[in-house]
């Protein structure tokens, strides 16, 4: 059977998520990033080619026709509306396949189904940047800007914008280097790399004593609840720049010669991107492989946990008697852990949430919170520094899987189902409790 090739243009998340989803598939997949730092927060895998830089319509087709993909996979953001017209534009040119990966709009925008209407008091909606220039032109006091680097150009047609416009954007040097040439004063600007806590945006905003924050609908994957809950408990007036509307030639995406809706091509999570390249493409999940067992110490490595629910507790307990430093980041801790690690010198509690940075220096990092977005933020910046990380909830985000321990003296058994069947793990080491308590000797 001919092996599938699909070529997925990323940058997003949901991009990221998809190529590490077809790593265990019988796929080919070429991935185009458009900077050497998207590359890097992309593993490598044997069938997976990455090529770093941005492509213009030709440069697309001339691709296209060279690896031949059976579909192209748009999963880039939602406001990159020039390279979707150019990948579309390439498709219906090589009549190859098109796939759009969309995030889904904000909860707190007005197309979103479960809209409040509510919260339009403080918003003030854009259609583009030059649109939100003029909008704040007509306004006095601090602007906070949280919409990208791309169009930061736009904003220095906002008067006395060197004092007034307050700009976080990616910690990149040419983007550093843009901010600079472009008049902003250093003390302005905040590069960082998001998403944000909502306590993160708070703070920011305070600092920047803005009146106005400028974002756009980057959804739940992008921290934009998070900005809108920030600016909304600080009074501050959201300037809200639109989502292009979908282009008119995604009507005719597809293959050149097919005319259907455009939403037969549009998708909103990965699970139905595999399903339909499994369908249409032959793609074949291999079944996950199993992990190797290594044991190490653990002395006096500094742990961090973030999370205060049960299964952090549970992990928290199976931790303390390999003498490592635990650090646990929680804004709450089950209470009766709370007491039984009350003066234990190996353990620091932070009651707070997780903070960008929070795990530079960590040996191993358990991302356990209740927030699946907390979480792989957590695991994404792990993978920046190169740290082992656990998390509860993802297991394709985990470079390492905590184990169920059974532990009697030295001898010690960790078990995994290569994170397939945690019922099946959990009804094992009960089992294996069982026999090492009744017919082991210390």
């Amino acid at each position: 059977m001919k092996m599938p090739v699909f070529w997925i243009i990323a940058g997003t998340t949901e991009g990221r998520e998809l190529i590490d989803e077809l790593r265990r598939s019988n796929a080919k997949v070429y991935v185009s990033v458009a900077t050497d730092y998207g590359r890097e927060l992309i593993e490598p895998y044997q069938n997976l080619h990455i090529q770093a830089r941005r492509l213009d319509r030709e440069e697309m087709i001339a691709f296209i026709r060279e690896v031949q993909p059976d579909c192209v996979i748009d999963t880039t953001h939602p406001y990159a509306r020039i390279v979707t017209d150019n990948i579309c534009e390439a498709c219906r040119e090589t009549a190859t396949d098109y796939i759009r990966l969309q995030r889904e709009p904000g909860r707190l925008v007005s197309n979103n189904p479960s809209f409040n209407a509510n919260i339009l008091e403080n918003m003030i909606y854009a259609d583009n940047s030059e649109d939100a220039v003029r909008v704040l032109n007509d306004k006095t006091g601090n602007i906070f800007l949280s919409c990208g680097s791309k169009e930061i150009e736009t904003f220095t047609g906002i008067k006395d914008y060197q004092e007034r416009v307050f700009a976080r954007v990616l910690p990149m040097q040419d983007v550093m280097e843009k901010c600079e040439k472009l008049g902003f004063k250093k003390s302005n600007i905040s590069y960082m790399q998001g998403p944000f806590s909502k306590e993160l945006n708070i703070a920011m905003l305070k600092a920047s004593q803005a009146r106005f924050l400028v974002t756009k609908d980057s959804g739940e994957t992008g921290g934009f609840q998070e900005k809108i809950e920030a600016a909304r408990e600080l009074g501050i007036t959201v300037i809200l720049i639109r989502r292009p509307e979908q282009l008119e030639i995604l009507k005719r995406s597809g293959k050149i010669d097919e005319k259907e809706d455009a939403q037969q091509h549009t998708f909103y999570n990965k699970e139905q991107i595999l399903q339909k390249l499994a369908r249409d493409y032959s793609l074949e999940q291999r079944p996950n492989q199993p992990w190797f067992p290594l044991f190490v110490s653990l002395q006096n490595k500094k742990i961090v946990v973030f999370g205060g629910g049960k299964i952090a507790a549970r992990r928290i307990r199976t931790l303390l008697p390999f003498d490592a430093n635990i650090t646990v980041i929680t804004p709450e801790l089950v209470p009766e852990l709370k007491q039984e690690l009350a003066g234990n010198e190996k353990v620091t509690l932070l009651c707070r949430k997780y903070q960008e940075g929070d795990c530079n220096g960590a040996d191993l990092v358990l991302a356990v919170t209740n927030e699946t977005q907390v979480n792989r933020q957590i695991a994404e910046e792990c993978t920046r520094y190169g740290i082992p990380v656990s998390v509860a909830d993802r297991k394709e985000l985990c470079t390492f899987y905590f184990p169920a321990v059974v532990r009697k003296g030295n001898m010690v058994i960790g078990l995994t189902a290569s994170g397939e069947d945690h019922a099946k793990v959990k009804k094992t080491a009960e089992k294996l409790r069982l026999y090492m308590n009744e017919r082991m000797e210390l």
